[in-house]
């Protein structure tokens, strides 16, 4: 019982108090609610998030959310690809990992809207350049986390490689890969949660095709809908827990089974 309370009490209190927060700012907001017929035109107070929300909001905000959620799996997933395969080849050489840092961490840096030019002229005003600007925010933890791990090895285990005449391929196999996988999936894990930011971001510039959240957020807002408008980022915020934790599970999975251990074969 112990055990439940602090898992669950901690969290209802840090919940009241945001609820709490939420109430004191949609009634202190100047010209929050409309002289005539006092509906929310900002933030609605928790009690009325719902206001303005029918079957047909519902079923447009599911839409959208199904179609985020693709965006952001697909980005993450060539991301984990190309993040971990880029990875692997600065793990093979101090100096090809010494070149390429500084184009990651630039990579990192610059703001998308400078890129949307470009994108738009490569891959176009659709749902592909949704998934690159997915892939561009979540590339760099995942790389990072995988380089970190690949590179967190003890000079003892190595030695003992190096004794055995094992080579770098050998060594990179069963010891420095194996090594990286919690790390590596730490670096997924912060890019899980980025991925869905990245995909309603991607929204924002590349608006043709079907409506994700983020475009459908806009929408909402300029249309001072504010009670779909909070449906939708909760359902946003929901789906970034969920990438979270499903990703969360897998690593530890991944933890148990892959560790580094030294066999008779590593040469």
């Amino acid at each position: 019982m112990r055990n439940i309370g602090r898992k669950f009490v901690g969290p209802l209190v840090v919940m009241g108090g945001f609820v709490a927060l939420w109430y004191v700012a949609a009634y202190n907001i100047d010209n929050n609610f409309s002289p005539s017929s006092g509906r929310a035109l900002i933030l609605p107070p928790p009690h009325r998030m719902f206001e303005g929300v029918n079957h047909s909001i519902g079923s447009e905000i599911l839409t959208a959310g199904r179609i985020t959620l693709l965006t952001a799996l697909t980005g993450l997933a060539v991301s984990i690809a190309l993040g971990w395969a880029i990875a692997l080849i600065m793990g093979f050489s101090r100096s090809i990992e010494s070149a390429l840092w500084p184009f990651l961490v630039a990579l990192q840096a610059i703001p998308i809207v400078a890129l949307v030019p470009l994108l738009i002229q490569l891959v176009g005003v659709n749902s592909r350049a949704r998934v690159v600007v997915v892939v561009l925010i979540t590339l760099f933890p995942i790389v990072s986390g995988a380089v970190d791990g690949l590179n967190h090895v003890s000079r003892s285990q190595l030695e003992l490689f190096r004794l055995y005449g094992a080579s770098r391929t050998s060594t990179m196999k069963h010891l420095r890969a194996p090594n990286a996988v919690p790390h590596a999936m730490g670096g997924v894990k912060v890019a899980s949660g980025l991925a869905v930011v990245g995909a309603i971001v991607g929204d924002f510039f590349f608006a043709r095709g079907d409506l994700g959240l983020g475009r459908l957020i806009t929408e909402y807002f300029q249309n001072t809908q504010p009670g779909p408008m909070l449906l939708a980022s909760g359902v946003a915020a929901i789906l970034g827990l969920l990438f979270f934790s499903s990703v969360s599970v897998i690593a530890q999975q991944l933890s148990k089974r892959w560790s580094p251990q030294i066999s008779s074969d590593v040469h």
